[in-house]
C-alpha cells in the first residue's frame, strides 16, 4: 500500500526507508484554507448558475457540465494553494561510501620493491585490484558493515564500475579534483570518499579552488595511498642543436636530462629522425638531478623533419627502466637538412665598421654565400672576377626571394 502511494507521488520506494509514523497535508501557498473554501464554494455556485440559463440543453447534461466545471476550478484553486505530504519517519539509513579508483596510466607503473626482476612486481592498479576485489578484503568488509558501497574509476572523468569488475590503468590524464567532486555529490549528505590514487594529476582546475569546492560537500574523505615515496623518472628536457643542419656534415647536440630515483642504474638515450635511429648513447646516473648528453652523427639527404630524442631501457637490463611519467620519456625539436650553402646578402650605404666585421666573418663560414651591396662604392666592383658585390639592391620580391637572410645596414633612404 504505501509503496503505490509512494509510485503514485512520483517517489522511488527505494530512496524512503523506515517506518511512517506520521503524515500531515500542508499548503505553501497564499491562499489560506478557509478563503479557498469559500472561493471554491462561490465558483461552484457560479458554475451551477451558468448552466442553469442555457435551456436548449437537457437537464442531465446541464448538471454534469455545471459538476466538471466546478471540479476544474476547484482544481486550479487547489493548485494555487500548493498543496505539500508531510511524512515523518522513523528508521536506519545507511550512509553511501564512494570507492574513487585512479586509473590513470602512472597506476600501471611497477614500483621498486623486493624482487629482483620487473615480471615479479605487481603494479599500483593490481595492488588496488587486489584489495577491491580479493573475496576476503577486510577493508572492504568492513567499509560494507556501515555503509552502502559505490566503486568509480577515473582518469579525465569518473564513472561507475561494479566492485568486481577488472581496470585498465590506461587513462591519459588524471583529474583528481573533478573526481572528487562528482564522487562526492554522488556520496550525498553525509556520505564518504575513499581515494586511492598515487596523487598524481595532470589537467586539473586550480587546486587552490577544487579544495574549497570539495570542502563544502557534506561528505568525509579519505586518501588511501598508492606507489611509492621515492618514484623513479627519467625526463628529457630540452635538446640544444640548431634547427638547421647540412647535408654531410657532423651535427654535435647536447640532450639535457633529467632523473629521479635512478641512481645508480642506466638506460639508452636515442635520436631519431622521420622514425629512423641516427645516433644512441648509454647513460650511467652517478647521481639523481640534470644530465647533459653530448651526442654525434652526421646530418644524411635533405629533408624537413623533427629530431627526437628517446629515452629506452637497456637491452642487456634485466630488470628494465620502471617511469611514473613515461610521456615525458620523449621530446622532439624542428629540424631541417639542406644541400646547399644559405645563401645571405649584407646591404650598407658606407663600409662602416659593423659592415666589415660581419662581411669577414660570415666569409669564412663556408656553408654561406654571401652577397655586398655597397650603395656608396663604383658599381665597377660588381664585374671583377669572383666578387662578392652585387652593382644594386634587389628592385623586386623574385630578387629578393633569392636570398634566404637580407641583412638591412644604414642605406640611403633616398636610394
Amino acid at each position: 500500500m504505501r509503496e503505490w502511494l509512494f509510485v503514485f507521488l512520483g517517489i522511488d520506494p527505494a530512496l524512503v526507508r523506515g517506518t511512517v509514523r506520521n503524515w500531515s497535508l500542508e499548503f505553501a501557498g497564499m491562499i489560506t484554507p478557509f478563503f479557498a473554501a469559500l472561493l471554491i464554494v462561490s465558483l461552484c455556485v457560479f458554475a451551477w448558475f451558468l448552466y442553469r440559463s442555457q435551456t436548449n440543453i437537457s437537464k442531465p447534461r446541464r448538471i454534469t457540465l455545471a459538476v466538471l466545471r466546478g471540479l476544474w476550478m476547484s482544481l486550479l484553486v487547489l493548485i494555487a494553494m500548493q498543496p505539500t505530504l508531510v511524512l515523518t519517519m522513523t528508521g536506519v539509513s545507511r550512509p553511501t561510501m564512494v570507492v574513487l579508483i585512479d586509473s590513470s596510466r602512472s597506476m600501471a607503473v611497477r614500483d621498486l620493491g623486493q624482487e629482483e626482476s620487473i615480471g615479479a612486481r605487481r603494479s599500483r592498479a593490481s595492488e588496488v585490484e587486489k584489495v577491491t576485489n580479493a573475496a576476503d578484503s577486510s577493508l572492504l568488509k568492513e567499509i560494507a558493515n556501515t555503509h552502502d558501497i559505490r566503486v568509480m574509476r577515473f582518469d579525465t572523468t569518473a564513472t561507475e564500475m561494479e566492485p568486481e569488475a577488472a581496470y585498465v590503468a590506461s587513462g591519459v590524464e588524471s583529474r583528481m579534483a573533478d573526481a572528487l567532486l562528482s564522487a562526492g555529490r554522488a556520496a550525498g549528505s553525509g556520505g564518504a570518499v575513499l581515494l586511492m590514487s598515487d596523487g598524481r594529476q595532470t589537467g586539473d582546475q586550480n587546486a587552490l579552488q577544487a579544495a574549497q569546492q570539495i570542502a563544502q560537500l557534506p561528505v568525509t574523505v579519505y586518501v588511501l595511498g598508492v606507489g611509492t615515496t621515492n618514484p623513479t623518472d627519467a625526463s628529457v628536457v630540452s635538446i640544444d642543436v640548431p634547427e638547421l643542419g647540412f647535408t654531410g656534415e657532423k651535427v654535435t647536440p647536447t640532450v639535457r636530462l633529467m632523473t629521479r630515483g635512478l641512481s645508480g642504474r642506466s638506460f639508452d638515450v636515442l635520436l631519431e629522425i622521420g622514425g629512423k635511429q641516427v645516433a644512441s648513447k648509454s647513460v650511467n646516473v652517478a647521481r639523481d638531478g640534470t644530465i647533459d648528453v653530448q651526442m654525434e652523427f652526421v646530418a644524411g639527404v635533405p629533408m624537413d623533419q623533427p629530431l627526437v630524442a628517446r629515452i629506452v631501457p637497456q637491452k642487456s637490463s634485466a630488470a628494465g627502466l620502471e617511469d611514473v611519467a613515461a610521456e615525458n620519456d620523449t621530446l622532439s625539436r624542428p629540424w631541417q637538412v639542406v644541400d646547399r650553402k644559405i645563401r645571405v646578402l649584407i646591404a650598407e650605404e658606407l663600409p662602416r665598421y659593423e659592415y666589415r666585421f660581419l662581411s669577414e666573418i660570415l666569409a669564412r663560414d663556408k656553408r654561406l654565400t654571401t652577397k655586398l651591396y655597397l650603395g656608396s662604392a663604383d658599381t665597377s666592383l660588381a664585374t671583377a672576377p669572383d666578387s662578392p658585390f652585387v652593382a644594386q639592391f634587389p628592385a623586386d620580391a623574385v630578387s629578393l626571394g633569392e636570398y634566404d637572410l637580407i641583412v638591412l645596414g644604414d642605406l640611403d633612404p633616398a636610394r
